[in-house]
């Protein structure tokens, strides 16, 4: 049975078709006047057209010799995988890095690791397709271990230290860490710095090395649960049992702490001025444990002057040992006032008149 003639000749054209173009772009890197090769038996590809034949000039500098056809591709090269990687990044995030899966510094972790490698993945491919060769990076990394040994020691430094911390995780996104007298949550750990958010919304950004090199305090490595405490002075003739349940309940009808594990309250120590006791609940987030202590003194005061023991004020003991030193002292400031007011007196009493 005999075969359609389109469809028979239907094979033939897009080889012959990529043959013409893969003849053309040889033709242009060649020059406007170099022979074209034949794509076929019945097919014939002429030079290329006179304003495209710029595009396919190599220009030589040094020893690379480049066009500007491929520096186009290779910038379009490098664009597009990096906007594929971030397009894989965001899939990411919405299904296997989502919070719910997953722990959020681990997330933060991956995430950051794949914006790395796809920087890395898209500038080497846009490299090979510009024509360089590998291998010539080596006078590029010469030249950045000049830029090191010039002052670049501390980006990489905190470069380096970002990847040390997205690695090993001594800290991790979601953490409140103690650091220089800083204490707050991180949010997020970048190239060169870690962004710390603080109680009262401040955004602290402290270098990377810092956390590496430096020792900080990890508040929340497994929970981030807080504790809230609370220290109140009570008088010496005061009940220590009926202090400590009066302290108690005040506690226990806190909605700002957590019914489990219950508070404590403790008799802390027989100070010079006051009883000193401490009350000490658990909070389901560190970043709530102000606003816990807060309401805690409010109820641990009024609870005290309610059932009529109070807080207890300084109190200080004076001896004075040489009374009569200080009664002649005392006469003399007095006997000083009393001349200076006769004194004040004369001068504004005027002379009668004639």
């Amino acid at each position: 049975m005999p075969r359609h003639p389109a469809r028979g000749r239907s094979p033939a054209r897009p080889a012959a078709a990529a043959l013409a173009v893969t003849s053309a772009l040889c033709c242009g890197a060649r020059g406007a006047d170099a022979a074209p090769a034949p794509a076929a038996a019945t097919l014939t590809v002429g030079p290329l057209p006179a304003w495209l034949e710029p595009l396919f000039t190599p220009v030589a500098l040094g020893t690379l010799t480049l066009s500007p056809a491929r520096l186009v591709l290779a910038l379009v090269s490098f664009l597009a995988l990096v906007l594929l990687f971030r397009l894989v990044r965001r899939a990411l995030a919405r299904t296997l890095l989502d919070p719910a899966r997953i722990d959020a510094g681990a997330a933060h972790s991956v995430d950051k690791v794949l914006g790395y490698a796809g920087t890395i993945v898209a500038l080497l491919t846009a490299l090979s397709v510009a024509g360089l060769d590998i291998t010539n990076l080596a006078i590029v990394a010469g030249a950045l271990s000049v830029g090191v040994g010039l002052g670049l020691q501390g980006v990489v430094n905190n470069f380096v230290s970002g990847l040390i911390l997205l690695a090993e995780r001594p800290v991790k996104v979601g953490d409140w860490i103690e650091i220089k007298g800083q204490r707050g949550r991180i949010r997020r750990i970048n190239v060169r710095a870690t962004e710390i958010e603080t109680a009262d919304h401040a955004a602290v950004f402290v270098p990377n090395a810092d956390l590496v090199a430096n020792a900080l305090t990890n508040i929340t490595p497994r929970e981030p649960r807080g504790t809230a405490i609370v220290r109140v002075g009570v008088p010496h003739s005061a009940d220590p049992d009926r202090v400590r349940a009066v302290l108690a309940e005040a506690a226990a009808g806190c909605p700002e702490l957590a019914a489990s594990p219950p508070p404590a309250v403790g008799f802390d120590e027989i100070g010079p001025s006051a009883l000193q006791f401490s009350v000490r609940g658990t909070v389901a987030d560190l970043g709530g444990v102000g606003a816990a202590e807060t309401a805690l003194r409010t109820r641990v005061v009024k609870a005290l002057n309610h059932s009529g023991i109070g807080i207890a004020h300084p109190q200080s003991d004076v001896h004075l040992r040489d009374l009569d030193a200080v009664r002649v002292v005392l006469m003399r400031a007095l006997e000083e006032r009393e001349r200076r007011a006769r004194a004040a007196s004369a001068e504004t009493v005027e002379p009668p008149e004639r």
